[in-house]
């Protein structure tokens, strides 16, 4: 089981921090801030976990860090994998859970999250043929089910983060980051981990993609 809780002293590089962390895509701007990981750049990048195993990631995503933070998972040398972000900022509440493939938009669901609260946002994919299967929870909640990807799926890779930075660099924007069912700050029992893996294969309701609301 990979983790990483991202204790350190401010400013430190996140590969510094950790020589697991590697980079992957984007402007390396990641650091350590706050005892979190934090992005100074206006720009995106991915960051996958030497010996992760793949299929699961899962961040703790600080207040107002929206789709700053995400948990990423099938990362490969160059691609971003698939990673899950908050979006749309209504009221003091995220509005819409995002699917991004290889940092592109692919499907949403609606709700309700708190932006000033911490929320648990774990991805799981499975399948090592095409189609991949990816769900998505937040607080133990399912709520990306069964998303279905046939063009051209990620079928392995490395756990880890995709960050989208707006500039703002003073704060963290996730923490607590695990590839597998504990060692997070929300972990979840594997028992409980594979009941939600099944939900999501054999339930059958998939996400379609479109324009982003």
């Amino acid at each position: 089981m990979a983790s990483d809780s991202f204790t350190g002293s401010n400013d430190t590089p996140l590969a510094t921090h950790d020589s697991n962390w590697d980079f992957v895509a984007g402007y390396d701007a990641a650091r350590i801030y706050d005892n979190g990981v934090s992005y100074d750049a206006w720009n995106q990048a991915g960051f996958r976990y030497t010996g992760s195993n793949g299929n699961t990631s899962q961040i703790v995503v600080k207040p107002n860090s929206g789709e700053k933070c995400a948990p990423a998972v099938r990362m490969g040398e160059t691609t971003l994998g698939y990673s899950a972000h908050f979006s749309s900022l209504s009221g003091g509440n995220y509005t819409y859970l995002s699917l991004y493939k290889n940092g592109t938009w692919q499907a949403w669901e609606s709700g309700t999250w708190s932006a000033s609260a911490d929320h648990t946002v774990r991805i799981v994919a499975s399948g090592t043929s095409s189609p991949v299967t990816v769900n998505v929870y937040v607080d133990e909640s399912l709520v990306i089910n069964s998303w279905s990807d046939s063009s051209s799926p990620y079928t392995t890779g490395l756990s880890g983060i995709h960050i989208i930075g707006d500039g703002s660099n003073d704060h963290a924007f996730g923490d607590d980051w695990t590839d597998g069912d504990t060692g997070g700050a929300s972990s979840t029992p594997s028992s409980t981990l594979a009941r939600g893996i099944a939900v999501g294969m054999f339930k059958g309701m998939g996400i379609g993609s479109g324009q982003y609301p």
